[in-house]
């Protein structure tokens, strides 16, 4: 813990409060006050499998969930290579302090620190990895279910179906797509990493500034706002 020095451990406990924090309080203020993305898009997903239920046709909607799962394919196949790169520079650290002994405010660092901060990041991508995955997973459970879902015949037959079919589907598609939002997030987080292999003062700037571009982002960003209108028009129809 000396060898890491009081600075380091700081900034490190202060990415993790919050990253951590941030998580809990975006989920906390998104049920609360429903002005978030996340809540919005909840309400638009329901919608989305309620349209699908009236259609013959359901082509558009596995055309959306294939682009969808693709771009978490996309992320997860970034993450692996991500870690090769980190793999290969943690093997050579001292190529890296020669790079980094000419970038200014550098603090210098020793082999040992070194390959603490990148174990942090392998650590993020390895998070990264399987978040995505799951969520690639969960968007085939999505796609296997609107195969199963009632012909519209059978959704104007039987309601009580239909809404059991909404609530179900749109739930899965909302957990898809949380898992996504997670895994997303540690890519923001990681970039503030790669901040700290210079001081721990430029990590705890970094980290902050990540949490104020997501706060808003997701509940302060122009699509929320034009969002937010499209959903209230369609509860006031």
């Amino acid at each position: 813990m000396q060898e890491i020095g009081l600075l380091n451990v700081g900034a490190l406990i202060w990415f993790i409060v919050l990253w951590i924090g941030y998580t809990r309080f975006a989920h906390f203020k998104a049920k609360r006050s429903g002005m978030s993305l996340s809540a919005v898009m909840g309400t638009m997903r329901k919608e989305w499998v309620r349209q699908m239920l009236i259609r013959e046709l359901r082509i558009p909607d596995a055309a959306l969930v294939s682009n969808l799962e693709r771009n978490v394919t996309f992320l997860a196949s970034s993450s692996m290579l991500v870690l090769a790169g980190l793999l290969t520079v943690f093997v050579s650290t001292g190529r890296l302090q020669a790079v980094l002994i000419d970038v200014p405010f550098y603090i210098e660092s020793s082999t040992f620190i070194l390959h603490f901060k990148l174990m942090v990041l392998i650590v993020i991508y390895v998070y990264a990895f399987f978040t995505f995955t799951w969520s690639m997973r969960q968007y085939g459970l999505v796609a296997v279910s609107i195969g199963a879902a009632p012909s519209p015949k059978e959704a104007l037959a039987d309601p009580e179906k239909a809404e059991v079919c909404i609530r179900a589907v749109s739930k899965v598609i909302d957990l898809a797509a949380h898992t996504y939002n997670y895994g997303l997030r540690s890519y923001y987080f990681s970039l503030s990493v790669l901040a700290w292999f210079i001081n721990g003062w430029f990590f705890i700037g970094a980290s902050t500034l990540v949490l104020v571009v997501l706060y808003h982002r997701e509940f302060r960003s122009r699509p929320l706002i034009e969002l937010k209108k499209l959903v209230d028009y369609k509860k006031e129809e």
